[in-house]
């Protein structure tokens, strides 16, 4: 009998610290990583300076709510663990140098989560101080870690696919048309030291080139997609005009999002999608990611439609529509109706 109890005694022992190394893991993989899937504020400093909304733009999951969820896991877990060793009912469990025991260990490993948490608030700190000069870092990605491609599912833009969009355009002198072909380009453009994927967006009228733009996107790790600057050449009564070209660095030129990891977390949530004071500074809001769009490309469900605007030109504003897989489908402006026909892959 005492053999047979010994075992089942042992059995139930290395059930239990079973039990609480899978639970630790669990608990310090969660601790460590959700600082990651909180979007884009993961990047400490980039969302802190005028004229950026960026502190704005995490209303979720702020550094007290992390502590505090983290402390709800360890406690959690304090408590089944306990409970486990009250079950045990044997006198090991019940010294209380075994209790000071289990608070140093459950300390180390809040310690060790929070680590990425305490070094990143050091860093936004860093990053306000030297905010007056036109560097990577004071630009607000220089803790920002960019990937080669961009597959996030609201705005793929892979290396040679095409897209061509239909504008119908309706005022006083009745209906006109645009043909818009997007194009993404091969090349690279090198931007604050990170590679940017060109963009070539040509707008045509009647067969003749009425707008010609190549626009540069990075995406970082996380799977936001950042817009770094356009070279705009428009036609005018006057003739061409390069009116809002911009680069991120060049005059204090910053980059913005023009595309969230989950944009369903920033729904009502105003953001830069670019900012050069005076040049360009158009900003956007998540309106809802449940919206049904027809277009002569097909039916989808579940789009993100957003509000695009701008102070530069307030009367100015644009409904725009995404689908996962795709990316922007449908434009909507006051007279103005562009729709995607066509994707194709080069």
């Amino acid at each position: 009998m005492k053999i047979n109890s010994s075992k089942s005694f042992l059995k139930r022992i290395a059930a239990i610290f079973v039990f609480i190394i899978l639970s630790s893991c669990i608990v310090i993989y969660l601790s460590c990583n959700i600082y990651d899937f909180r979007t884009p504020a993961t990047f400490s400093g980039n969302f802190l300076y005028n004229p950026y909304k960026f502190e704005k733009l995490n209303p979720l999951l702020s550094e007290s709510l992390i502590l505090i969820l983290l402390l709800i896991f360890f406690t959690a877990q304090s408590i089944v663990t306990l409970h486990c060793f009250k079950f045990l009912n044997h006198k090991l469990f019940k010294m209380k140098s075994n209790k000071l025991i289990w608070l140093i260990w459950y300390s180390v490993c809040f310690a060790a989560c929070n680590k990425q948490v305490d070094t990143s608030i050091e860093n936004s700190n860093a990053t306000r101080l030297n905010a007056q000069t036109f560097s990577q870092e004071d630009l607000g990605i220089g803790e920002i870690i960019f990937v080669s491609g961009i597959d996030n599912p609201y705005l793929p833009l892979k290396l040679g696919t095409v897209f061509y969009y239909r504008n119908t355009i309706i005022d006083k002198g009745g209906i006109s048309y645009e043909d818009d072909y997007v194009t993404v380009t091969k090349d690279i453009k090198t931007i604050l030291g990170v590679g940017c994927e060109v963009v070539h967006d040509q707008v045509k009228e009647n067969g003749k080139v009425t707008e010609d733009t190549y626009d540069w996107y990075a995406q970082d790790r996380l799977g936001n997609v950042w817009y770094f600057g356009e070279a705009t050449l428009a036609q005018t009564d006057h003739g061409w005009s390069s009116q809002g070209s911009w680069q991120a660095g060049v005059n204090g030129a910053k980059p913005g999002i023009v595309m969230f990891a989950h944009p369903g977390l920033f729904v009502g949530t105003a953001y830069y999608q670019e900012f050069e004071q005076g040049i360009a500074e158009d900003e956007a809001i998540n309106l809802n990611i449940n919206s049904s769009v027809h277009v002569p490309y097909g039916s989808f469900n579940d789009c993100l439609e957003t509000k695009e605007f701008t102070k530069l030109s307030p009367g100015d504003i644009e409904h725009k529509f995404y689908a996962q897989g795709v990316g922007e489908i449908l434009t909507k402006a006051k007279g103005e109706r562009d729709e995607l026909i066509s994707v194709t892959h080069n």
